[in-house]
C-alpha cells in the first residue's frame, strides 16, 4: 500500500469518527457569538464589531481551541488574505493582502503591526503562543491613523484575558504527536473588592518531527515555558489601573528552514540552475567555501590545496528527498526569551476617557545551525600545513579570534560549517490617548505616541575551509565571515487624532491623521580575514498618514462604509557588505488605500461581511541577497481585491463560518538584477563566477559575454568579477512589470462545520474547518518553476466533550489530517551559497488529546 493511500485511509477514519458525533441532539453548547455580538478594540475603544467600518477577524480562546489556532503563525488558515511563512535567520513573515516583511536588516520593519494588550511590538512579529486570551484581532488593510508604525498591511492585536471579580481557576494536561506534552492553566483571584489578579501559564514539549539521518536525532522541537501576571486596581470610581508581565523561553533543536532545494550546476559558475528545484546540493565550486579550498595555492604558490580541482565533497551527500528527512552535521539549537511588561491608567472625566499605557520589552535570542544543511562525503587531502588532513573549526569568537586564538569548536577530516546568528533588543513605548463620549454629533480622539527601541545583532558563518585559508594568510583573523551590528537604534514619535461627525443619525463622517517621525541609527560592519572599520549610518523620515469616509447604518444590524487611507512605513539601512554599489539606505514605502465594505446580519442566522479594496503602492520594500550581504530594494505596485466572511446558524446545533477572498498584485516598471539569472534570461552572455582570493565579491557572480568568457583561460567560467581589466557586468535587469508579490495566493476558501449538542449525560461540540488556497510565489521575480509555489490545502477536526453538569472536559484535536507538506515560503540564499532555496513547511498531521477542568 502507498504512502499516499495509508495517509487517505487515516484520514477517512478520523474524518468518520469525528463525523459520527454529529448526531441530532438538543443543543446544551454555547453557540459561537454572532457578528454583532463580538467586541472589539478596533478603534482603540470597545464597539460591537458590526460597528466597525473595518476589515476585522476576531476571535475568543474558546474559538481559538476549536480551529486549533495555537500561536498567529496559524491565523492564516482562518483569516482571508492572510498569509505566513518563518523566514531565514529566524524570523517571521506576516503578509496581508500581499503586504508583510519582504525585507531583511537591521532596521527593516514588518507590514503587519503586532500589538500586545495595546502595545505595539517592535521586531518580534512571531507573537509567541496563544494561551489565556479574551480574544485576537486582524485588522485587515492599512491601519496608520490608530496603530501607527508599519500597519502599511494591517494589524494583528492579542488581548490577554483580564482578572475578573469572581474567583475561578482552569487546568489542562495534554499529549501529542512527536512526543508533545503540555500543561495550561489559571487562576483567577479577587483582592477584595476593588482589586485583583490573574495567573497564566503555558508548558510545551516536543521531541521533534523531522529526522536528522546523520545524527540519528528527532529535530525541529523543543521546549517553552510563558507566564503571565495580570493585576488589576481601582483607585477610584473613576480611575483605575492595570499591570500586565509575561515572561517566556523556548529552548530546542528548531531549523532556520525545512529543507534546502537544489539542482546541482555541473559547472559549478551558479552553484544550483534555475531550471527546477530537486533534492540535490549545489555544487562546491560555486560557494565562498568551494573557491578557498581550490585556490588555496594562489595565497602561497606551491602549497597543496585542501580539496583537489574537480573534485566536489558534496557530489556524494546524502539529501533525502523528503521534507522530514535532513542529513546535518549536527542538530541544530535555538534559545529565546523575553520579559513584557505593560502598565496601563485609565481615567473617566465626564464624558471624556483617558487612557495612559506604556509598556517595556527585554527580548534576545541565539541560534546555531550546519552552515551546508548537509554533511560532506569527500575528505580533505593532506597537506604540509594540515598532514592528517583534519582541520581545525572555529567557535563563533566575539574577540574574531576563532580557532587562530585558541576558539575551537572541534576538528574534521572533511568541510564543516555552522552558522550562527545572537540578538537583543529593549524597548519602551508610551502612548497616551484622550476619547470623547459627547452626546452631540462631534466625537474625537487624540493621542501622542513615543517609541525607543535598541537593539544588536551578530551573524557568523563559520567553515574550517575558512580557518585552514587564515593559516594560509599567517594567521589572519577573524577566520570566519562576521556580520557584526552592535547599533540599531529607532526613536519614533506620533501624534495622531480622529474626528467622528455624525451627519445623520444613520451616517458618520470619520477623518483622521497621524503625523510620525523616525530616527534611525546604526553602526556595523563585516569582517573576514581583517578587522575593518565600522561604518555609522543615521536616517530622519517624517510623514503624514491619517483616514477619511463615511459609514452609513441603514438598519440596525447592517453597516455599509467607503474609506481613503494612506499608509506609511519607515525605511531602513542594508546591512553593509563589499564594494558592490549597495546602497547604505532603502526608502520607505508608502500606500494609497480604497475600500467599501458592508456588514449585516440576516434573520439573527447569517452574519455576512464582505468587502472590496483598491491599493496603489509608493515605494513597496523588497530584498535580495547580493555578495556576503542583503539588498533592500524600492518598487512601486498596485492591488486589488474581494473579501467576504460569514457564519451561519442552523437548527439542532449546527453551525457554518466561510470566507473567501480574491487577490491580484502587479509590480510597477521596475528593473532588477535576478540573483537566481544574472543573465536576465539573454543570450550572449555567460554566469561568471569570481575566484580572485584578493576580490571584495570573491564567490560572487557577474556576467560576460560569450566573446569575453572565450578568451578566460580553458574557457572555464571562473575568473574576477571585479578585476577593471576584464570589465564584467553585474548583471543585465529584468523587467518586474506585471510580475505577482510573493505570498500572495490569488484566491483562498475556508469552510467550518460545528455540531454542538448532548448526548445522555454529556455535551459535545464536534467541529472540521477546511482551507485551500491557489499556488503563489517565493520571490518577485516569479520565475516558473523555482519560484511557483504550489496551492495546498489543509483538514483539521476537534472534537471536545464534557458532562452536563460539570467543570471537566475532553478534547482531541488532529491538525493537518491529510499531513500534506505544504509550503509556505522560499528564500533564495545568496552566490556564496550557491543559489540554494532554503523552503518552509507547515507542520505535518498532528493529533493530540487534553483533559481539563475549570471552575
Amino acid at each position: 500500500m502507498s504512502r499516499r493511500m495509508k495517509v487517505n485511509l487515516k484520514a477517512s477514519t478520523i474524518m468518520s469518527v469525528m463525523l459520527a458525533a454529529m448526531v441530532p441532539g438538543g443543543t446544551a453548547w454555547a453557540q459561537t457569538a454572532m457578528v454583532d455580538e463580538i467586541i472589539v478594540t478596533a478603534q482603540r475603544k470597545e464597539e460591537r464589531l458590526s460597528d466597525v467600518p473595518i476589515a476585522v477577524t476576531a476571535l475568543s480562546q474558546d474559538q481559538l481551541d476549536a480551529r486549533q489556532l495555537d500561536a498567529p503563525r496559524d491565523l492564516q488558515i482562518m483569516v482571508p488574505n492572510l498569509t505566513y511563512t518563518d523566514t531565514n535567520y529566524g524570523g517571521a513573515n506576516f503578509a496581508i493582502r500581499g503586504i508583510g516583511r519582504s525585507v531583511i536588516g537591521d532596521g527593516a520593519d514588518s507590514g503587519v503591526a503586532l500589538h500586545v494588550n495595546g502595545a505595539f511590538i517592535q521586531g518580534d512579529t512571531s507573537g509567541g503562543e496563544f494561551f489565556d486570551l479574551d480574544r485576537v484581532e486582524v485588522l485587515r488593510g492599512p491601519q496608520g491613523t490608530l496603530f501607527g508604525r508599519n500597519a502599511t498591511g494591517g494589524a494583528i492585536n492579542i488581548v490577554t484575558t483580564r482578572p475578573g471579580p469572581d474567583q475561578s481557576a482552569a487546568l489542562e494536561l495534554g499529549v501529542a504527536s512527536f512526543g508533545g506534552r503540555s500543561a495550561e492553566g489559571m487562576l483567577n483571584l479577587p483582592l477584595g473588592e476593588k482589586a485583583a489578579t490573574r495567573l497564566a501559564f503555558r508548558i510545551n514539549h516536543e521531541d521533534g518531527w523531522v529526522d536528522n539521518l546523520t545524527t540519528g536525532s528527532k529535530i525541529n522541537g523543543g521546549d517553552l515555558v510563558a507566564i503571565r501576571s495580570s493585576w488589576w486596581f481601582e483607585l477610584g470610581s473613576d480611575t483605575h489601573i492595570e499591570l500586565i508581565a509575561g515572561y517566556s523561553r523556548a529552548r530546542g533543536d528548531s531549523m532556520n528552514a525545512n529543507k534546502r532545494l537544489c539542482h546541482r550546476d555541473p559547472v559549478g559558475a551558479m552553484g544550483c540552475l534555475s531550471d527546477r528545484l530537486g533534492f540535490e546540493t549545489p555544487n562546491f565550486a560555486a560557494t565562498l567555501t568551494g573557491m578557498l579550498a581550490y585556490e588555496d595555492t594562489s595565497f602561497r604558490p606551491g602549497v597543496q590545496s585542501i580539496i583537489p580541482r574537480g573534485t566536489d565533497p558534496f557530489v556524494d551527500a546524502p539529501t533525502p528527498a523528503n521534507y522530514r528527512q535532513v542529513a546535518m552535521d549536527f542538530d541544530p539549537r535555538g534559545d529565546s526569551k523575553s520579559v513584557n511588561v505593560t502598565l496601563g491608567l485609565h481615567h473617566q472625566l465626564g464624558d471624556l476617557q483617558f487612557d495612559l499605557l506604556s509598556n517595556y520589552r527585554n527580548a534576545r535570542g541565539g541560534y546555531l545551525v550546519d552552515g551546508d544543511f548537509s554533511t560532506a562525503s569527500g575528505r580533505f587531502s593532506p597537506t604540509a600545513l594540515f598532514p592528517d588532513g583534519v582541520i581545525p573549526v572555529s567557535a563563533p569568537d566575539p574577540k574574531n579570534q576563532g580557532s587562530i586564538g585558541g576558539a575551537i569548536l572541534g576538528a574534521f577530516d572533511r568541510p564543516y560549517g555552522l552558522e550562527e546568528g545572537r540578538s537583543r533588543s529593549t524597548q519602551w513605548l508610551h502612548e497616551a490617548r484622550l476619547t470623547s463620549d459627547f452626546d452631540g454629533r462631534v466625537n474625537f480622539l487624540a493621542g501622542l505616541f513615543y517609541l525607543n527601541y535598541k537593539s544588536r545583532e551578530d551573524f557568523y558563518s563559520v567553515s574550517n575551509v575558512l580557518d585552514a585559508t587564515a593559516v594560509l594568510l599567517g594567521g589572519a583573523t577573524p577566520p570566519f565571515f562576521r556580520l557584526e551590528t552592535p547599533v540599531s537604534d529607532l526613536s519614533s514619535y506620533a501624534v495622531f487624532g480622529e474626528v467622528y461627525v455624525k451627519l445623520t443619525n444613520d451616517v458618520k463622517l470619520t477623518g483622521g491623521v497621524r503625523w510620525t517621525q523616525d530616527r534611525k541609527a546604526q553602526v556595523n560592519r563585516n569582517v573576514l580575514f581583517e578587522e575593518t572599520a565600522y561604518v555609522s549610518n543615521t536616517s530622519h523620515t517624517e510623514a503624514w498618514t491619517g483616514r477619511v469616509g463615511l459609514d452609513w447604518k441603514p438598519a440596525d444590524q447592517t453597516l455599509i462604509y467607503g474609506f481613503y487611507s494612506r499608509g506609511y512605513k519607515g525605511g531602513g539601512f542594508n546591512p553593509n557588505g563589499p564594494d558592490v554599489g549597495v546602497a547604505a539606505w532603502f526608502e520607505p514605502e508608502f500606500v494609497d488605500a480604497f475600500e467599501v465594505g458592508i456588514k449585516t446580519v440576516a434573520a439573527d442566522r447569517l452574519s455576512l461581511s464582505l468587502n472590496a479594496f483598491h491599493y496603489d503602492y509608493d515605494g513597496l520594500q523588497i530584498s535580495k541577497s547580493l555578495g556576503r550581504t542583503i539588498l533592500n530594494e524600492n518598487v512601486d505596485a498596485r492591488i486589488w481585491g474581494l473579501e467576504a466572511e460569514g457564519l451561519l446558524d442552523l437548527d439542532h446545533g449546527w453551525q457554518m463560518d466561510f470566507s473567501a477572498s480574491k487577490l491580484h498584485s502587479e509590480v510597477g516598471d521596475t528593473f532588477s538584477i535576478d540573483p537566481r539569472d544574472p543573465t536576465g534570461g539573454l543570450p550572449g552572455f555567460v554566469v561568471i563566477k569570481d575566484n580572485d582570493s584578493s576580490s571584495p565579491t570573491l564567490g560572487g557572480n557577474c556576467i560576460a559575454t560569450t566573446e569575453q568568457a572565450a578568451r578566460l583561460p580553458g574557457g572555464r567560467p571562473f575568473a574576477s568579477c571585479s578585476s577593471p581589466r576584464l570589465n564584467f557586468s553585474p548583471g543585465n535587469p529584468v523587467s518586474l512589470k506585471g510580475r505577482e508579490l510573493p505570498n500572495s495566493p490569488d484566491w483562498t476558501v475556508r469552510l467550518g462545520v460545528q455540531k454542538s449538542g448532548s448526548i445522555g449525560p454529556a455535551t459535545y461540540l464536534a467541529r472540521l474547518d477546511y482551507s485551500v488556497r491557489s499556488a503563489f510565489w517565493g520571490r518577485i521575480f516569479n520565475d516558473d518553476p523555482v519560484d511557483r509555489i504550489e496551492g495546498w490545502q489543509v483538514l483539521n477536526a476537534f472534537l471536545e466533550v464534557r458532562p452536563t453538569s460539570g467543570a471537566l472536559y475532553l478534547r482531541v484535536a488532529v491538525s493537518n489530517l491529510l499531513d500534506a507538506d505544504n509550503v509556505t515560503g522560499h528564500y533564495l540564499t545568496d552566490p556564496m551559497n550557491g543559489l540554494a532555496t532554503n523552503v518552509f513547511t507547515l507542520r505535518p498531521r498532528e493529533v493530540s488529546l487534553a483533559a481539563g477542568v475549570k471552575f
